[in-house]
C-alpha cells in the first residue's frame, strides 16, 4: 500500500509538472506570437494628400516636390519602405514635410503615357515632380522617374533632394 501511494504521487507530480511545461509554454508562444498590425503606408512624407482627380485644383504658382503614387503599386510600396524611410533616418526626421503624396488610385488608366509626359513630365508613376502652376498651364521644374528598366536607388533620390533644395540644411548628412 505504501508502495502504491509512492506510485500515485510520482504519477500526479509528473502529471503536474507536465501540465506546468505545458502552461508555460503556452503563455510564452502566445506572448511572442506575431501580433497583427496595420501597415501605415507613406508615413515618411508630408501628412497632406493630393487625389490626382483634385491635383490640379490644389497647385499654385509656387513649385512644389511632390511624389506621384499609390499604396498598390509594388514599386511605390518599395520607395516607400526601402527608400524614404530610410532617407528619414539618414536625415533624423520623422517625415519629409517639403514633398507631398499625390495619390495616382483615380488616374484614369486610359490616359496614354505620352500624355503624361508632356503634362507632367513623366510617363508613369512612381515619379517625383517639383511642379508650379502658370498661366493655366503646369511647369514642369524636375523630374525623378522609376522605371522597371531604369529604377532610382536612394542615393538617386538623397541627389535630386539635394539638387532641388529638398535636402534641408538642418538634416544630419
Amino acid at each position: 500500500m505504501i508502495i502504491t501511494m509512492k506510485i500515485n504521487q510520482l504519477k500526479i507530480r509528473r502529471i503536474l509538472i507536465l501540465g506546468i511545461a505545458i502552461a508555460l509554454f503556452l503563455s510564452l508562444y502566445v506572448f511572442y506570437s506575431a501580433k497583427k498590425q496595420e501597415v501605415v503606408v507613406f508615413e515618411g512624407l508630408n501628412a497632406q494628400v493630393i487625389e490626382y482627380r483634385n491635383f490640379i485644383q490644389t497647385m499654385s504658382t509656387e513649385s512644389k516636390a511632390y511624389f506621384f503614387c499609390t499604396k498598390t503599386n509594388i514599386d511605390c510600396r518599395y520607395i516607400d519602405t526601402e527608400m524614404i524611410d530610410v532617407l528619414n533616418i539618414d536625415a533624423h526626421v520623422e517625415r519629409f514635410e517639403n514633398i507631398i503624396l499625390v495619390d495616382t488610385a483615380t488616374l484614369d488608366m486610359t490616359i496614354l503615357p505620352s500624355a503624361l509626359k508632356s503634362r507632367f513630365g513623366f510617363s508613369d508613376v512612381p515619379a517625383f515632380a517639383i511642379l508650379s502652376y502658370e498661366n493655366g498651364s503646369v511647369v514642369i521644374h524636375k523630374v525623378l522617374q522609376w522605371t522597371n528598366t531604369d529604377p532610382f536607388t536612394a542615393l538617386d533620390l538623397k541627389e535630386w533632394m539635394k539638387e532641388n533644395k529638398l535636402w534641408l540644411s538642418e538634416y544630419t548628412n
